[in-house]
């Protein structure tokens, strides 16, 4: 199999686990909020906490990368978000927060860990589409949660369903074991960590390039819609269309594999015709409208409809992350597209963190879903043109040349 056929496969399943890992909570709130005592529109604030974490460790990811190597730290990512869902399985409130946490830390050092190897073994006039087909596995990931976590929590109860994925993930880790002789053998194993310098180098890398820095402002807003739709939709249904939560999870499932499909192909043409800043622009102003006309559900909507718009809000605002990926890793200079990539995350993943809590924090306030949505749409709106206006640049391709040693067999 090549380093190209390698590295998709094992990556994209390792992101479909650890997305549905990340969204097993909020696809369960409704279910397991009852047995906490907790209100299930707070889980708002449990996804802000978890990408608080997944920030922090993106941000640091890079100096693991290059000791432990990219694929190892795939594997750290994977059992961690197993002891997470361990945790949360478990049913007692205060170990919700360390569920969180630790789902969080595993989160983060995936990306810059795929970016890293996929920088190095994708083809220069392939990088979006490979980065997209990689990135399929985030609303992939999603869908999984949406249509399994519901029929499992339902047949077996919440506490199994949660088990079920962390077993999943720690599958995974041992299953890709083989592959760390392919993907880590370029790590260095005498590089010193650093903590002060991990934190501060990605971030001073990202604002010595203008345009990384724009496109991680972006990713920031984007971030949080995309978070906003895979985590609240379920809860959102169910309490403003009065949906079933079995429905309404298969709402968001059928929209995140529609969205997986739609990442390949807007990364494809951004390849090919269209550039990859309009291209993220209009993402953004459709994601936008959509999330207008979702302030007008009512328990009288058709289910079509309904699905419908959920359908287009899925595919526009989940479909971004491969061409973003794919601009930060043209943008890197050699080696370094983990580091490059894990400061631009802490961008995006800082959205997951703030916009989700805004979120939550106006729908407690004003128990008004359409409000909360129409607070989102508007900086959506201004990320979406911003891109549209940005001028077009040279497109820089500094991966490492074929000799690379991620390329030996």
């Amino acid at each position: 199999m090549s380093p190209v056929v390698s590295a998709l496969v094992s990556l994209l399943a390792i992101q479909i686990l650890v997305s549905c890992a990340g969204l097993v909570g909020p696809v369960l709130a409704p279910l397991a909020a009852a047995d906490l005592g907790v209100d299930p529109a707070n889980v708002g604030f449990y996804v802000s906490g978890m990408f608080m974490f997944a920030a922090s460790t993106a941000l640091v990811s890079g100096g693991f990368i290059a000791r432990f190597g990219a694929m190892r730290m795939c594997q750290v990512s994977l059992v961690l978000c197993a002891i997470g869902l361990a945790s949360a399985a478990s049913g007692k409130l205060w170990l919700v927060p360390l569920s969180a946490i630790t789902i969080g830390a595993g989160l983060g050092p995936s990306t810059p860990s795929s970016s890293q190897i996929l920088a190095r073994v994708a083809p220069p006039h392939l990088l979006n589409v490979v980065f997209a087909i990689k990135q399929t596995g985030v609303p992939l990931g999603s869908a999984l949660a949406g249509v399994s976590m519901p029929v499992l929590a339902v047949a077996y109860g919440w506490h199994s369903a949660a088990l079920f994925a962390a077993a999943g993930c720690i599958a995974m880790a041992i299953a890709v074991q083989p592959l760390r002789t392919q993907f880590d053998s370029a790590r260095d194993r005498t590089h010193r960590l650093h903590l002060t310098q991990q934190i501060l180098r990605p971030i001073r890398l990202l604002h010595t390039s203008p345009a990384a820095l724009h496109i991680a402002i972006v990713a920031f807003v984007y971030g949080g819609v995309q978070m906003l739709v895979s985590s609240i939709l379920v809860v959102f249904l169910v309490q403003q269309v009065a949906m079933d939560p079995v429905p309404a999870g298969f709402v968001l499932s059928f929209t995140q594999i529609a969205a997986g499909i739609s990442r390949v192909v807007w990364a494809s043409l951004a390849d090919r015709y269209v550039s990859p800043y309009r291209m993220l622009g209009s993402l953004g102003l459709v994601a936008a409208v959509c999330a207008l006309v979702a302030t007008t559900f009512a328990p009288g909507w058709p289910f079509a409809a309904v699905l419908g718009v959920c359908l287009v809000l899925g595919i526009s605002s989940t479909g971004w992350n491969g061409i973003y990926l794919a601009q930060i890793a043209r943008l890197a200079p050699p080696g370094r597209a983990g580091e490059l990539t894990g400061g631009s995350t802490l961008y995006s993943f800082g959205g997951v963190v703030v916009m989700p809590a805004i979120f939550s924090t106006i729908l407690s306030a004003t128990g008004s879903y359409p409000t909360a949505f129409v607070a989102m749409a508007l900086p959506t709106f201004a990320a979406a043109i911003s891109m549209l206006r940005r001028p077009e640049e040279p497109q820089a391709r500094l991966i490492p040349p074929p000799t690379s040693p991620m390329l030996r067999p």
